[in-house]
């Protein structure tokens, strides 16, 4: 090895970038991890694939009732999102696209009502609908951001 090499070699491990073999990096990158509370409870299953979340991804209450399920695929939210009360009941349901809803999702009351749907637009919420104890829609309206001065002279 040349001085020069050398040289490069030691700066380089000094550094922390000292050059690995593909062995040695995917053996470093995140696997399947998990995340716990203070009392030792599961708190939260993370997939891991390539160094990237990649599958379902769960998160516990302390108690040990399933408080989410968010899908990834290459570190980014993919597909239907569930949020859930203690008792087991689904609290939330949401589509998901590279990161951002997409469609309705939909919020529930603890005792599993339907209370509101909130449609999603290139990834926010353009409009709603709020349902009352009889599951009849008690509010529809418009949640999305306000048009510009250019929209509004446009009748957008």
């Amino acid at each position: 090895m040349g001085e020069k090499t050398r040289f490069l070699a030691v700066l380089l491990l000094l550094c922390g970038m000292a050059p690995v073999s593909a062995a040695a990096a995917a053996a470093e990158m995140p696997r399947d991890a998990k995340l716990y509370y203070e009392s030792g409870a599961l708190k939260g299953e993370f997939p891991y694939s390539n160094g990237q979340l990649e599958g379902t991804v769960k998160w516990y209450y302390e108690s040990g009732a399933l408080g989410a399920l968010m899908n990834y695929r290459k570190n980014r939210l993919q597909g239907f999102s569930w949020t859930f009360y203690e008792t087991g009941s689904p609290r939330r349901i949401v589509h998901l696209e590279n990161n951002k809803p997409v469609g309705p999702a939909k919020f529930f009351s603890e005792d599993g009502h339907l209370i509101e749907v909130q449609n999603h637009i290139e990834g926010k919420p353009a409009n709603r609908w709020k349902y009352g104890p009889d599951g009849c829609v008690d509010v529809c309206e418009e949640i999305g951001p306000e048009p510009s001065a250019a929209d509004a002279a446009h009748g957008v």
